[in-house]
């Protein structure tokens, strides 16, 4: 997570970072390998290259997923979707235009997940054919209790596992509206939610916003399980009672992704004043905008040295980085909209901040003139984004005077 600083006189200032996908239930345990094309509706929600979630395709540009899924702003910045396969491994990828999350959705787990539902539209449109294609939605409230509906996904086989590499599927019993608000209390479902039951078989982590479809059509979006496969029901959304809210989702025209990191910036003031020595003293602010293309900076950190071992540095790390022009670091992250009061730095692959090193410093000429924000992947090769704190003067200097 991010997080800035500000001493008195002195400041630190830091970032807002973020948090992991929902902890809804998100794979298949106990299910059936799906073959090519059997379900060309199903899309796989992946960051940095990792299955996250499922999806249903709507439209040749909408997706409807679980909104859990999707409530994460940082993370939608790299947020792609996977059409057109059952292996992981494979197909076509898609970038991300816009994400509505229903608007009356909290993610409290007091509130059962209630309004998990989301609708996400694609820059471009997909192409239909055997392997990829959309799926009508539902004509009707399939929670009567004598339907049989199919669920599938890429998500955990056991809790614990690793995602399934190929897609599974599994036939489920779709219980009564009254069943399914017995099925559970600590939380209690609600009556826009649909219940399924298989013993010893059903959806796990992975498999959230995947779709539960019964005579053909689009009835539910996988929810929630507690726990996975263990003879309790697993809970979807409930679509027939959402189809105003996607409808109005495929009108929108806005983009909600581009601002994910707009005014990454906060000042913290702290109780008592520092006491300055060769140790501890301040920085001056940044005096002129250094996104010329001509610079080289100093940025340093405490942060991840080794993303896949997780593991802070003990000792304090700093790098040597070029500053990107601002024409170059507008167009740096395909995909993503940048903006101007961001600075890109880049030195070569293997070096760069990563996850720990968020609100530390960017100094050019012994000022502070950037903030850690954000990054694609560490040290991927990608440019690394700071908040320009040039651009942030009078707010700091505001802070400065009401906090």
């Amino acid at each position: 997570m991010v997080k800035m600083l500000k001493l008195a006189i002195l400041l630190i200032v830091g970032v807002i970072a973020r948090q992991a996908y929902g902890d809804a239930p998100e794979a298949i345990v106990g299910g059936n390998i799906a073959t090519e094309g059997q379900f060309p509706y199903q899309v796989s929600l992946q960051t940095f290259r990792l299955h996250n979630c499922g999806g249903s395709i709507i439209s040749d540009r909408h997706i409807v997923t679980a909104a859990h899924c999707v409530d994460n702003r940082f993370y939608n910045m790299f947020l792609t979707v996977v059409i057109g396969t059952h292996k992981l491994e494979n197909g076509e990828k898609h970038s991300v235009k816009c994400i509505r999350v229903h608007p009356d959705y909290t993610g409290k787990i007091e509130d059962a997940w209630k309004n998990d539902i989301a609708v996400i539209t694609l820059k471009e449109p997909i192409t239909f054919s055997n392997l990829q294609n959309k799926i009508p939605l539902a004509t009707q409230d399939y929670t009567t209790g004598s339907y049989l509906g199919i669920t599938s996904g890429w998500g955990q086989t056991s809790v614990g596992s690793d995602p399934s590499p190929i897609l599974k599927w599994l036939e489920v019993n779709v219980l009564s509206s009254s069943d399914c608000l017995k099925a559970h209390k600590l939380p209690p479902t609600n009556t826009k939610q649909i219940c399924t039951l298989k013993r010893e078989h059903g959806v796990c982590s992975g498999d959230s916003g995947g779709p539960l479809v019964i005579n053909g059509e689009l009835c539910g979006v996988t929810s929630w399980v507690i726990p996975c496969a263990r003879n309790i029901p697993d809970v979807f959304t409930n679509i027939y009672y959402y189809l105003d809210f996607i409808t109005e989702c495929q009108s929108f025209t806005g983009n909600i992704i581009e601002d994910a990191a707009k005014d990454d910036i906060a000042v913290i003031t702290l109780q008592k004043p520092i006491i300055f020595n060769k140790v501890q003293s301040s920085i001056p602010l940044a005096t002129q905008d250094y996104t010329t293309g001509t610079y080289t900076a100093i940025t340093s950190g405490w942060g991840l040295t080794d993303f896949k071992k997780n593991k802070s540095s003990p000792q304090l790390k700093w790098l040597k980085v070029n500053i990107l022009s601002k024409s170059d670091c507008l167009n740096a992250h395909e995909g993503i909209q940048m903006n101007s009061k961001q600075i890109c730095v880049f030195e070569k692959k293997g070096q760069g901040v990563c996850s720990g090193d968020s609100g530390g410093p960017l100094i050019v000429n012994g000022e502070l003139c950037g903030i850690t924000s954000w990054g694609a992947e560490c040290a991927s090769g990608m440019p690394d984004v700071f908040t320009n704190v040039y651009c942030y003067l009078d707010f700091i200097k505001e802070c400065q005077k009401t906090c």
